[in-house]
């Protein structure tokens, strides 16, 4: 019959074509009438009489040439390909999903790693390849890399968005946002977006981003400087500190002008002796013209030498007011005109 053959005479049976095969010839007396099913489809059943008992392998599987049966894609892989004749029809799942299941015939059943988890494996069989992004990142589903927080900012390992980001001790800001250092004067001691707290009046912080209350310490208040905790010394004269905290005296009064030990601000800048402001409370000091004097610090006007001397620019004292060239006297409060028919052609003390 068709689907068997017999290689010898006699009364032996005849030997049916083995499952994956065929023959539709009567009388076979070989082996080789026995056709096998195509790549892409298989028969289980022995004995099979035509090549219509070679069914298509479905989604998920394949086979190769005289298959009783279609083998599946392997867990990891899938395929939607009916009829599939090679192995290279399996598509792998990816990194950052994995399936558990052999002979998947549709890309959904690759299921993707939890948010917080990633997968670098292709073709992954099982979810243990899905592992926990570390402290400080984060991961959506399918991810195939963490992503990292914000600067300062830190989350929970297997962290499944920006927003458990929170801000480390010593910043603060929203979560999932940037984070900025607790201002000086200010400390955190908890991570989240709670907000810097204030040290106690006299203390304060020797630097930004402050993490402990005994990070406040007394400061040197304004006009005198030293190390947090003290001891503190005043600025010296012509420097002067508007803020408390252990900064030194760096601000200097303009030229010309100074300041008392432990000034506070410019406006503790006056002008020099010898200097002017016209009597503008300005730290614009410019010098005394000549003729003229000032004893005091301040800003008072420059007073004019007695008639008949003359002093230098800047001068500080009456006693640098000499007697002018025309004039006699030992000094400026004795200048008198020389007499008609006398000289004197130098400035400064002596007789015509």
């Amino acid at each position: 019959n068709a689907g068997t053959y017999k290689i010898a005479q006699g009364d032996a049976a005849c030997v049916m074509c083995v499952s994956g095969k065929y023959s539709s010839n009567f009388g076979a007396v070989a082996e080789a009438s026995c056709l096998s099913c195509l790549a892409g489809t298989s028969s289980r059943t022995a004995g099979a009489v035509s090549s219509a008992w070679c069914q298509f392998c479905e989604g998920g599987k394949f086979s190769e040439v005289s298959s009783s049966t279609c083998v599946n894609c392997v867990a990891g892989k899938w395929s939607q390909t009916e009829g599939a004749s090679a192995i290279s029809t399996c598509i792998s799942c990816g990194m950052g999903k994995y399936s558990e299941i052999p002979g998947v015939a549709i890309s959904t059943n690759c299921l993707e790693c939890d948010a917080g988890k990633i997968s670098e494996v292709n073709a992954s069989a099982s979810s243990s390849t899905c592992v926990n992004c570390i402290a400080g990142k984060y991961s959506t589903p399918s991810a195939t890399s963490c992503k990292a927080c914000h600067s300062m900012s830190t989350s929970m390992a297997g962290s499944s968005s920006g927003m458990n980001c929170v801000c480390v001790r010593g910043y603060t800001g929203p979560d999932g946002r940037s984070c900025m250092p607790c201002a000086l004067g200010k400390f955190k001691e908890v991570v989240g977006s709670s907000s810097c707290l204030r040290c106690n009046s006299g203390k304060s912080t020797s630097a930004e981003g402050s993490t402990l209350s005994t990070d406040c310490q007394l400061q040197c208040p304004s006009g005198l400087t030293g190390p947090s905790g003290g001891p503190c010394s005043s600025c010296p004269a012509g420097k002067f500190k508007i803020e408390a905290g252990p900064a030194g005296c760096a601000r200097g009064c303009p030229a010309n002008a100074t300041s008392p030990v432990g000034s506070t601000s410019m406006d503790d800048c006056v002008c020099n002796s010898g200097f002017t402001s016209d009597g503008a409370a300005t730290a614009t000091c410019t010098a005394c013209i000549s003729g003229t004097y000032k004893i005091n610090l301040g800003h008072s006007l420059c007073v004019s030498c007695p008639a008949g001397s003359i002093s230098p620019l800047a001068s500080l004292h009456p006693a640098a007011c000499v007697c002018n060239a025309g004039y006699a006297g030992e000094n400026s409060s004795s200048c008198a005109p020389c007499e008609r028919g006398k000289f004197k052609e130098f400035v400064g003390p002596g007789i015509c």
